[in-house]
């Protein structure tokens, strides 16, 4: 059970309060909403704008989908921490970073896989919540006039049906390989058995994991979407590579400019 919370600085954490999906972007509640897609209402951007001006029926664009959220009026409505959710616009690309005043906040094209998980999380947050329910779609970048998805929306689906794999990919070698061994030091460190690196593993919704992973694995996909998170990384904040075995865990200070009084 968790609600998006909006903090001072702009991010976004997860709080217990609303009900919510335990899984974290998995495409199969996407397929009853899909289906709900077919007789749906086909909402114009006017509409949208409209019904936020006054402040009656709140909705929540994700992805084109439209939701009713008038049950989450304290936080949709005029004032509310999540207002930017229910201004009229598909502010999808949001759900990243909170930020409403950027460009195209309905343009996915360039998220990672990763970023296709997080943002289709929030489309099965709204999806299957207690109260919430799918109005409609919206006539946009992700539906057509007359309700039919788009590329862009066949562009994104697509994106998560990859990410899904890869997060399946890398649950399943998680599983597999050895895991780190930690010195606590000083100095502290992290290593493997050569030629084995020390990879962390993050997977959604389970802690991050130290992994041994042979550098073979590692040749890079021939998807054109980068992986961001869903790949093993080395420990890059304490100058850790994916070459070395055996990396102390220090944290690297950035370089400093040189002058006369140093």
């Amino acid at each position: 059970m968790r609600r998006l919370c909006v903090l001072s600085a702009g991010i976004m954490c997860a709080c217990a309060d609303q009900a919510a999906v335990d899984a974290y972007g998995r495409a199969e509640p996407n397929d009853a909403a899909a289906a709900a897609d077919a007789n749906a209402r086909v909402f114009t951007s006017e509409e949208l704008i409209e019904a936020a001006a006054s402040n009656e029926t709140l909705y929540a664009v994700v992805v084109g989908r439209v939701f009713n959220v008038t049950s989450g009026a304290q936080f949709y409505g005029s004032g509310g921490g999540y207002r930017g959710f229910a201004d009229g616009r598909d502010a999808s690309r949001a759900f990243l970073d909170t930020d409403f005043d950027a460009e195209g906040l309905d343009d996915l094209g360039n998220l990672t896989l990763s970023q296709c998980l997080e943002v289709n999380h929030w489309v099965n947050f709204y999806a299957t919540h207690e109260t919430y329910s799918l109005a409609g779609v919206h006539a946009g970048r992700f539906y057509d006039d007359g309700g039919a998805p788009t590329d862009a929306q066949r562009d994104f689906e697509a994106c998560v049906h990859e990410a899904d794999g890869r997060s399946a990919e890398l649950q399943q070698l998680a599983k597999e390989v050895p895991k780190c061994a930690w010195q606590m030091g000083p100095p502290r460190s992290v290593s493997c058995v050569p030629p084995r690196v020390p990879l962390r593993i993050e997977l959604p919704d389970e802690a991050a994991q130290c992994c041994c992973i042979h550098p073979d694995s590692l040749a890079p996909r021939l998807s054109g979407r980068e992986a961001g998170n869903l790949r093993p990384r080395p420990y890059s904040s304490f100058g850790c590579t994916e070459t070395e075995s055996v990396c102390e865990m220090v944290r690297k200070k950035p370089n400093r400019p040189s002058s006369a009084s140093d």
